[in-house]
Parts: C-alpha cells; structure tokens; sequence
C-alpha cells in the first residue's frame, strides 16, 4: 500500500512539476473543443481536438470523455484505441476505456488519460512520433480513432455530458500543462455508423425506402411506392378508376361512390309526400315534406286521388243531378251518378222531374174530369 501511495505522490508531484515549469513559458489556448467524426474505415470514428486562440504543443495533462450510443444497439466500441498523431509507443497522449455501461436506455464508454509528457516531444523521449505532435490553433486536429465492432443497422454515436456522466464525474474534461480551466464544448452532431443512407423521407437507416408503400395524396390511385433514388424519391400509384355505383364519376372522386349522383344530386325517395329530394352528407334520398291541401279536404294532395276536389275517388258526392242516385266521385274526379228514370205515377215524367210523382200530371196541370154514365 505504502509503495502504491509512493508512486501516485510521485506523479502527482512530477505533473506539478513538468506544469509550473511549462507554465510561465506557454501561451494556453483559452480552450479546447471536442469533436467525434467518421474515421477513414467504415467502422472507425475519429475524436478531433481544437485549440482556441494558440496552438499547443506541450503536456495533455489529463483528458476524459465519455461516447454515448442507444442500447438497442449491439455494437461495442474498443478499449484502445489508435492515432496516426501521436502513435504507440508514447507516454504523451494514449486514451485508455473504462468498462461499458448500459442504464437509462443507452450504452456508454469513458476514455481517459494522465499524462507528464510533452506531444512535441519525439517518440524517442515518450512523445508523438518522430517529429512530435501539436494541436494547431482554431483547428479541428484528429488525434484518436476509436474502432466499433459488431455493429448491425445505423448506429449513431456522440460524445455528451448528460445526466450519467455527470453524476459520475465522466464529463468531457482536459487539461493543458495542469491547467484545469480550460474545457471547452463538445461538437453535438452524431457520428452514424452502419447502414446509415437516408430513406425517401430524409431519415438515416430509415426504412421508407424505393419500392415501398407511401402515400401520393391522390385518392384516384392504389398500391403507391416510394420511386427513384433516396433521398430525392417520388410517389407515385397506380390509376383507379373504379366506378361501383356507374354514375359516370370514379368512386375515388365520388362523395356517393355506392349511390348514383353526388351529395347533393337531386334523387328521388319515392315518397310523393316530399319536394326537392337530394342526396344528403350520408348519401340517402331525402326530400322536403309537402302537406299542402289544395282542396281542404284535409288529405294532402300528396296522397290525394283528387287533390283539387274535396274528397276521394269514389268518395261521396252531389253532382246537383236530380235524376241520378249514387253520386261518387269518377277517375277523373269529375261528380257522377246513375240515372234514375223510375216514374211512380206512370204520367211519362220521371219522379226526378214530376212536380207530382205520385199522381199523373204536374202542378196546374188541366185535367178532365170523368163522369160516369147514366142511363137516359
């Protein structure tokens, strides 16, 4: 324990050292901003580092940060990772993983490193290659590659500081020459790793691709695909003309398609008791009701045989015929009786029209009386 303590005060000691020393000779950037891209492979992602104001060339002193990736996701990223800016072997700047960790719905793994080595030292004293390394000022430099492995679909990946790296101090984080104060801003946009071309719509690893449904908007077509190349896709269907009720009009542009006409068609309800039949928003017949009673019977002429004439056919009536009994109302609706010719006197004039029905003659008729005969 004691030789472990030893060690750690050691370097601790040696980095105060190496940054008091560096310090008064060293114009630090005001800080240094963090970004992940697409590496040169298919499976690599590349961190980039950029110093704000002045290029820096010294001691890296420490560095953490921490790549975030949806836990739906099988892929898995390596412990260590290379870089063709300072390459192994050095004592200056090789980032290192934690394990992985899965919570809140994603996947995370921390790279960290301590360092008392110059990058602008030659690998030949533990710095970055055979020249050294330097970040330029108000450059994006790439200084590690991180490897992704057993990755299916479009995975994408981020460096952030969330609500898990900070409670477990994995926040972005550097220091340059033992100076603590100078992290800048990590760089959102996300690095898509796998089968990441957009779809038709836009969407990377989306599945609205060419030959699939979609939907052209236009109600006169079927089966409509997604054609062309994604992103820059159309839509577009097959013509259907279908015309169910035969009216003329394609039900795909028919408010009624099942019934002849459209909302608002004149039709017919079969009922004579309404007017100005149209089709209605549920596409039925339906007409006004029309109670008129022209001859004030009391029957609608809607359902009046006899609509002018009090009344029914058939109905009782008085054709002001004396001669006729039984008067009824004819098809024509026209007052009719049977004649009536009965003459009860035998005078040749029909009770009908004889003053005096049931003795022969009329009144103020002349009549003969008869004597009988006496004998002489």
């Amino acid at each position: 324990m004691l030789s472990i303590l030893n060690a750690s005060l050691k370097r601790i000691l040696t980095v105060l050292a190496v940054a008091l020393s560096l310090g008064a000779s060293a114009q630090l950037p005001t800080s240094v901003d963090i970004d992940l891209v697409p590496g040169a492979g298919a499976n690599q992602m590349d961190v980039l580092l950029k110093a704000n104001g002045n290029p820096f060339n010294q001691v890296i002193s420490n560095i953490v940060f921490t790549v975030r990736w949806a836990d739906s996701s099988p892929a898995t990223l390596g412990a260590n990772g290379s870089s063709a800016w300072c390459p192994i072997p050095n004592s200056a700047f090789q980032p290192s993983a934690t394990a992985m960790v899965t919570t809140g719905g994603f996947k995370y793994r921390t790279y960290s490193y301590v360092s008392t080595v110059q990058i602008g030292e030659t690998e030949d004293n533990g710095g970055c290659g055979p020249t050294g390394a330097v970040l330029l000022a108000n450059t994006w430099t790439p200084v590690f590659t991180i490897t992704v492995s057993n990755n299916t679909g479009c995975t994408a990946f981020n460096i952030v500081n969330d609500g898990y790296t900070g409670a477990n101090n994995r926040n972005y984080f550097i220091a340059l020459n033992g100076n603590q104060t100078l992290t800048g801003t990590i760089e959102p946009t996300a690095v898509n790793i796998g089968a990441c071309s957009p779809d038709c719509l836009g969407v990377i690893g989306g599945t609205a691709l060419p030959g699939t449904p979609c939907n052209d908007n236009n109600p006169c077509t079927i089966n409509d695909v997604y054609t062309g190349t994604a992103p820059n896709c159309g839509c577009v269907g097959t013509p259907d003309n279908t015309d169910t009720d035969g009216d003329g009009i394609p039900n795909c542009s028919d408010s009624c398609p099942t019934v002849p006409g459209q909302i608002g068609s004149a039709c017919n309800d079969n009922n004579p008791c309404t007017t100005n039949d149209v089709l209605n928003a549920s596409c039925q017949c339906v007409g006004t009701p029309d109670n008129t009673d022209t001859d004030g019977d009391g029957i609608p002429n809607c359902s009046d045989s006899c609509p002018t004439v009090p009344g029914q056919i058939g109905s009782a009536c008085n054709d002001n015929n004396p001669c006729t009994t039984n008067d009824v109302l004819n098809a024509s609706c026209q007052c009719v009786g049977t004649p009536d010719n009965t003459d009860t006197d035998g005078d040749g004039i029909p009770n009908c029209s004889d003053s005096c029905p049931t003795v022969p003659g009329q009144i103020g008729s002349d009549l003969q009386r008869q004597q009988p005969l006496h004998d002489q």
